[in-house]
């Protein structure tokens, strides 16, 4: 929470081309961006909130994962968690279906940064 300048801008190659220079030029991200989006009347909010989560993650290379969705009167708002936060990290757990066979897997590379977006699409 706090103050922060929201930065408009002309459409989303130019927002994501932002966010990509920023997490290439710090560890310590602050991006506040917006842009317009023309109505599609085949495409919920919501889906256009999984959309920019999609793009964010390809700009960054982190993924994400819901804590909060939050259907608005005017759109949609969803807050998303970094799944490769060391803190946020999920227990393992086994299937309890018969006959399947565990696998060693190498986790994803973890880091410690408390990262979390939050995606509002406003109709």
């Amino acid at each position: 929470k706090g103050t922060y300048m929201l930065s408009q801008y002309e459409n989303a190659q130019c927002l994501f081309a932002a966010l990509r220079a920023s997490f290439k030029s710090s560890n310590d991200v602050q991006f506040h961006g917006s842009y317009l989006v023309p109505e599609d009347p085949i495409t919920s909010e919501k889906e256009r909130v999984q959309m920019a989560a999609l793009e964010v993650w390809r700009t960054t290379g982190y993924r994400f994962r819901v804590q909060h969705n939050y259907p608005l009167k005017t759109g949609h708002k969803t807050i998303l968690w970094c799944c490769q936060d060391e803190d946020k990290k999920q227990k393992s757990r086994p299937s309890l279906k018969e006959g399947v066979k565990h696998r060693d897997t190498i986790g994803m590379k973890r880091f410690c940064h408390e990262f979390q977006i939050q995606i509002t699409i406003l109709s």
